[in-house]
Formats: C-alpha cells, sequence, structure tokens
C-alpha cells in the first residue's frame, strides 16, 4: 500500500543525508534502524552515517524514524541533507541541525501541501441522546486528510506533523473551516462539535473570531457550535486552556472539555473550565460495566458534571452492555460504533432495539 510521505510535493533528486549520534548507543540503534530499512548507506569517520537517499526517500525515511528513536534522542542527534555528489566540508558539518527540527521541516512541508492543495475533509460522527438512540443530539467533525492516491489520513498523523512543525493553530484553522464549509453543503442543522488543539493563548481571540466569522459566511449560526478541547486529558497549560475557552464563550460558542479519563485532577479541571458539554474517553468507557474502577471514576465524572449543570457524552461505546451501563447512570449522550461510525455525508444512527438490552447496573 502506498503511503503519503511527509513533503507531499516530493524531491525529484537524489540526496544524502549525514545523521551523527551523540553517543554510541544511539549510533548502534541507528545502524540497526537504517539495516531494517534496507537503506544504502557508510560510516564516515568521526561516527557520522552517510545515508543515499532516491526520490522521496528522504521524507519516507524520516517518517518512520519519531517511532524507532525517542523524542531526547531526536534533539541530540545531528544531521544534514545534501544533494548527492557533494562532498559536506568543515562549514557544513558545523551547521549539522537536529534531526528533530529537520523531520518537524518535513511534516511542516507536508502538511501545508495538504492544506494548500485543499486535502483536508471531515467526517461526521453522531451524538445521540442515551435514552433515544435514533435521535441525533449533535455531530462530531472529525478531521481527516486525504493522500495524493486517495487513502485517508488519520487525525493522529495529521496533530503529529503539527505539533513538530509548530503548526497546530494553522491545522486548528483549516480543519474549522473545512468542517463548516461540509456541514452547510451537507445541511448539517443540529448542534457541531469542532476539534481544537491548540493552547496558544496569544492567538486564540483570533482564531475564535475566525471560527465565527467562517460560520456565518457559510450560514451557521455561531451559538450552535461547540469548541472541543481535544487534549484535554493530556493537557499540562490548564490556565491557558481555560483562558481559550473563555475567548470562545465571548463570542458565543459554546465549549466542550474532549476525551476525559480517570486521570487525578479530571475533577477540579471540570470545576475549573466549566464546559458546556464533557466527554468521557473511549478508554474509560471500555468495559465500564464489568470494571468497578472505571465504573467508579465514571459515575463521579457524570455525577461532578450533572451538579454544574454540563452535559456529559460517554463516548466510543462499542456494546449494548457499555451503553446501558451509561444510560443507567446518567450520562446524557453517548457516541461509538454501536450507533454510528464517523462518515461522510453525515450518517444516520443505527436504530438498536432498546427491548434486548441488558438491565443497566
Amino acid at each position: 500500500m502506498h503511503q503519503e510521505n511527509f513533503a507531499g510535493n516530493g524531491r525529484s533528486s537524489e540526496t544524502v543525508l549525514y545523521i551523527a549520534p551523540a553517543n554510541g548507543h544511539m549510533r548502534d540503534a541507528l545502524r540497526f534502524f537504517l539495516q531494517q530499512s534496507n537503506a544504502q548507506f557508510e560510516e564516515m569517520a568521526g561516527d557520522i552515517f552517510a545515508v543515499s537517499l532516491g526520490p522521496g526517500a528522504l521524507d519516507s525515511l524520516c517518517a518512520k524514524l519519531p517511532d524507532f528513536l525517542s523524542d531526547s534522542e531526536l534533539r541530540e542527534t545531528k544531521s544534514l541533507a545534501m544533494p548527492a555528489g557533494s562532498q559536506p566540508n568543515f562549514s557544513d558539518l558545523m551547521r549539522m541541525e537536529p534531526l528533530s527540527s529537520l523531520i518537524g521541516k518535513l511534516r511542516g512541508d507536508w502538511l501545508d501541501d495538504m492544506t494548500r492543495g485543499q486535502r483536508l475533509t471531515a467526517h461526521f460522527q453522531p451524538i445521540v441522546y442515551a435514552d433515544s438512540p435514533d435521535q441525533t443530539f449533535a455531530f462530531e467533525a472529525v478531521l481527516r486528510g486525504v493522500g495524493h492516491n486517495g487513502e485517508l489520513i488519520l487525525p493522529n498523523r495529521l496533530i503529529t506533523a503539527a505539533r513538530a512543525s509548530d503548526s497546530v493553530g494553522e491545522l486548528d484553522s483549516a480543519g474549522v473551516s473545512t468542517a463548516l464549509q461540509l456541514a452547510t453543503q451537507h445541511q448539517v442543522s443540529d448542534f457541531l462539535f469542532l476539534g481544537f488543539h491548540s493552547d496558544d493563548v496569544k492567538s486564540g481571540e483570533k482564531f475564535a473570531k475566525h471560527v465565527v466569522q467562517t460560520a456565518r459566511e457559510v450560514g451557521i449560526q455561531p451559538n450552535t457550535l461547540v469548541m472541543t478541547a481535544l487534549n484535554a486529558d493530556d493537557a499540562v497549560d490548564w490556565p491557558a486552556m481555560v483562558a481559550m475557552m473563555g475567548m470562545f464563550r465571548n463570542v458565543g460558542l459554546r465549549c466542550a472539555l474532549g476525551q476525559m479519563g480517570a486521570r487525578a485532577g479530571t475533577l477540579e479541571i471540570l470545576r475549573q473550565a466549566r464546559p458546556d458539554f464533557v466527554s468521557l474517553n473511549e478508554e474509560l468507557c471500555q468495559n465500564v460495566h464489568s470494571d468497578g474502577f472505571k465504573a467508579q471514576s465514571a459515575a463521579r465524572l457524570i455525577e461532578s458534571a450533572r451538579s454544574q449543570g454540563i452535559g456529559t457524552i460517554a463516548t466510543g461505546l462499542q456494546s449494548e452492555s457499555e451503553w446501558a451501563w451509561m444510560r443507567g447512570n446518567g450520562a446524557d449522550f453517548v457516541q461509538g460504533s454501536l450507533f454510528a461510525e464517523a462518515a461522510l455525508p453525515p450518517p444516520k444512527p443505527g436504530l438498536i432495539d432498546q427491548g434486548e438490552l441488558p438491565m443497566a447496573a
């Protein structure tokens, strides 16, 4: 299967990638990686690898490296890419940059090519009422990329590229614009959940205004939009995230904390952020009916949200037992493959015979 390279525009000439590992352990690890990748390379003086790469192979090789080396190892390893046939001199070697920087640039090129080429799309997954799963309450817009061969590129790869190239805000803006245009095209009239990853307060107000302006341009009322912090459970700068949500509220948008789990401090985060909605992540919801720890954590989160007037959404539900537990323990809304997968055009949730459900725990 063809794999979309980071740099979608490709490279037409051969390249030599010079890699200088920081220590002997990294040298041995890189040698093993290059051998496993069937790369053509030689080891030069000074423990420098010279890797010969054909057109497009630099992007492909760098796409694999983050799965093999840690972030710190990528930062400590130096690199330099030069056209084949060029001999690096001392000044060239002195300007070697961290391998992480080279990968970030390649990912930025790849992502920029995708956004400029209008190869972003969105699939829509219904969020349904827990008591009436055939009735759609809202849709969640799930960002996708489209490769040159038409293959779908999943959100995690897009956001990983955006973080590596310091372009998370740009991806959020492009993703929102794409989702709003498709929502109008497919006549989505319910609440629409739009994800964001950035916690850059400096650009938060501009982003919030961009969402409102784009919504009005395509005929969508801003108060039907729910800005969802997709990295909520992993956020490290909570004051910034709370400030971002305040900026959304100031321009008439609703807010949600997405994918919350059982980590310590979740209830305090909920109290500080005071979103309109909170979603329980798939890990917490999976087998909640048979896992005492998950059940206790989910019940506390649902009860805390209810006491503050915050709507709760159980996500990733795959079984009727999970649905029954969530319905019986007060979740307001549910989402998952049990009802409908994310798709384009937006799907209608499947009808499930509630009479066959097991008794709620």
